[in-house]
C-alpha cells in the first residue's frame, strides 16, 4: 500500500465526530484497520506524520491510548496525489487510485478530468522565478517508439516529426518554390558528371551537448546510416560510394552513379546529422529542441538555446502516451491514427 492508501483507509476506519478533532486510538487498533502488524503500523504512522498528513500524540504508560488528528481532507488529498502522479508520468497509478476510492470520493474523478483538460494544450507555467511556455499533447505513439527515435530506424509519421525537431539535415526542400534550400550546408556544388558533390557547412552550429558541428560528424552520420544492418531505408544511400572530409567545414559525397534524386534524398529526416561522440541510446542533434526525457509515459523536449536559426518560441514540448485502457474519449480528446 502507498501512503495515500494508508491515509484513505485510516480516515475511513476512524470516524471523527468533527473535522480536525483528535481521536483516541491504540496502535493495535491502527494495525487492525490497516491489516498489518503493530510494528508496521508504527512505521506507517511515522511516515504519515513526516508528510504532515496527521498529528500523532503517543499515549504514555500502559492502558493510555494515543491520539490521532487528520490534517488533510482525504478526498482533496486523493485528488492532489493523482495530479502529482500524472505529472510524473504515472498515469495508470493515478487512474487506478481514483477508481479505487470512487465510492468514498465521487467528485474526485470528475475534478481530475476537468484538471486534465486544462493541463494539455498550450500552458504558461511557473518554474521557480521563471515562466515557461509549454505545449503538452496526448499521443498514440507507444513508449517503444519513444525509445526508437533514431533516424536509421524511424518509420512512423510521429517518429519522423520528433526527429525533425531534434535533428537537422544538410539541405531542405522548399515546397512552395520547388527548390532546395541551404540548411546545415550553406552551399554545394558538383562536378560535370554529377557524381562528386562538395558541401560547405555553416560555422558555429552547436549540437545539444555544446560541441560544434564539423565535417567529421557528417561523415560519421552517413557511415552509421550505411552500415546499420537493421536500417530498412538504405536505398536512400545506395548510390553513395563514400564521404570524404576535405577540411573542418567541407566534404565530398562521391556517388557510384549519377542520381537525379540525390538532393531530394538529402532532405529526408532519416539522413539527419548526429554528433559523432554520442553514446548509445542518446539522440544528440542540432535541431531547435533537445531530447530531455524519454520513458514509458512521457517524451520531453526543451528548446535548444543556441539553435543556429533562432531559439524556438516554446520552452518545452511534452508528448504523453495514453494506453488503450485509458479512454481519451471520456476526456474529450481525439488521437489521430498513425500511418506507417
Amino acid at each position: 500500500m502507498k501512503s495515500i492508501e494508508h491515509y484513505m483507509e485510516l480516515t475511513a476506519g476512524i470516524k471523527c465526530e468533527s473535522e480536525g478533532e483528535a481521536e483516541e486510538i491504540s496502535v493495535s487498533e491502527i494495525a487492525d484497520i490497516l491489516y498489518c502488524t503493530p510494528r508496521n503500523a508504527k512505521l506507517i504512522l511515522a511516515k504519515l506524520e513526516g508528510l504532515q498528513w496527521i498529528a500523532w500524540k503517543r499515549g504514555r504508560g500502559r492502558g493510555n491510548k494515543s491520539e490521532i488528528r487528520f490534517l488533510k481532507e482525504p478526498c482533496e488529498l486523493l485528488l492532489e496525489t493523482a495530479k502529482n502522479d500524472t505529472k510524473e508520468g504515472k498515469i495508470d497509478r493515478a487512474r487506478h487510485l481514483l477508481e479505487a476510492y470512487q465510492h468514498s470520493c465521487p467528485d474526485a474523478l470528475p475534478s481530475y478530468k476537468e484538471w486534465l483538460e486544462r493541463v494539455f494544450g498550450f500552458q504558461t507555467e511557473s518554474e521557480g522565478s521563471k515562466q515557461k511556455d509549454v505545449l503538452r499533447l496526448m499521443t498514440a505513439m507507444e513508449p517503444e517508439h519513444f525509445k526508437r527515435l533514431d533516424p536509421c530506424r524511424i518509420y512512423l509519421r510521429s517518429e519522423s516529426h520528433v526527429v525533425k525537431q531534434v535533428c537537422d539535415t544538410l539541405i531542405r526542400f522548399n515546397e512552395k518554390e520547388g527548390g532546395f534550400m541551404p540548411h546545415l550546408a550553406h552551399h554545394w556544388e558538383c562536378d560535370a558528371d554529377q557524381k562528386t558533390w562538395t558541401f560547405y557547412l555553416r560555422k558555429g552550429i552547436y549540437f545539444h551537448d555544446g560541441t560544434t558541428l564539423t565535417a567529421e560528424d557528417v561523415k560519421y552520420s552517413f557511415e552509421r546510416f550505411m552500415l546499420d544492418d537493421e536500417n530498412k531505408c538504405k536505398w536512400l544511400v545506395e548510390d553513395i560510394g563514400n564521404v570524404a572530409v576535405r577540411d573542418k567545414y567541407s566534404f565530398d559525397i562521391c556517388l557510384k552513379a549519377k542520381n537525379s534524386l540525390f538532393l531530394h534524398h538529402l532532405c529526408d529526416e532519416r539522413l539527419s546529422i548526429l554528433n559523432r561522440h554520442q553514446n548509445d541510446g542518446l539522440l544528440i542533434g542540432t535541431g531547435p529542441f533537445r531530447l530531455v526525457r524519454r520513458d514509458d509515459r512521457i517524451l520531453g523536449l526543451e528548446a535548444h538555446e543556441r539553435y543556429f536559426q533562432g531559439r524556438a518560441f516554446l520552452d518545452r514540448i511534452e508528448l504523453w502516451y495514453m494506453d488503450g485502457n485509458f479512454s481519451l474519449v471520456d476526456y474529450g480528446f481525439y488521437m489521430e491514427k498513425e500511418e506507417r
